[in-house]
């Protein structure tokens, strides 16, 4: 599976144009109610990915070719257990601060995701786990591929810490959920310090 890369460029002002852009962070845009109904409130909001700009990228991937994914994660708990949500209804209710109550894992201001093929970069959509990193967890991840993953070093300004975590920050996905559209079995894993 080839990975999706991507850099980021920060979100001075947010607009209209950029409440519907791939983000992490930032203030992202809902369907009507889709917030409260999946009571997101106590959520930290991680990213929004625009599935049609992914596909204008990379018309050949697993993910829905329309509407959004989300990835939040429920920090009450750790390990922190990722919630990722899938819609491809009308967008239409902005959050401009909806992690107002967790400035404490990182940066305000939201960063565009910008897709590129170049593979310095660590962050990325989709690809198979990296054979190299000895993911020290109790869950078999045979037959899990990467949903996300990107390198909190990497990141400008300290966009995101999780805690007093540095490092790796991975979202898998078993292929066959992927290739269903099924986001409700994902899991979060941190790697390296």
């Amino acid at each position: 599976m080839e990975k999706i890369y991507f850099k980021l460029k920060r979100i001075d002002k947010e607009t209209p144009s950029t409440f519907v852009k791939s983000k992490i962070l930032g203030s992202p845009v809902f369907p009507m109610d889709y917030f409260n109904k999946h009571n997101l409130d106590d959520k930290y909001f991680v990213m929004q990915i625009n599935l049609e700009e992914l596909t204008k990228y990379k018309k050949d991937h697993l993910l829905p070719k329309v509407g959004y994914l989300y990835l939040f994660l429920d920090v009450a708990s750790y390990p922190f257990k990722p919630v990722v949500l899938y819609t491809n209804d009308e967008v239409e209710c902005v959050y401009d601060d909806i992690n107002e109550n967790f400035l404490e894992y990182g940066d305000y201001f939201g960063y565009e995701l910008n897709f590129c093929d170049n593979d310095k970069f660590a962050h990325y959509i989709l690809g198979e786990i990296d054979l190299d990193m000895d993911l020290d967890c109790e869950i078999d991840t045979t037959g899990y591929v990467v949903l996300l993953q990107f390198d909190s070093l990497e990141l400008p300004n300290n966009v995101l810490q999780l805690g007093n975590y540095d490092g790796w920050y991975i979202f898998l996905i078993k292929e066959e959920d992927l290739k269903n559209h099924n986001f409700e079995n994902v899991i979060f894993l941190e790697y390296g310090s």
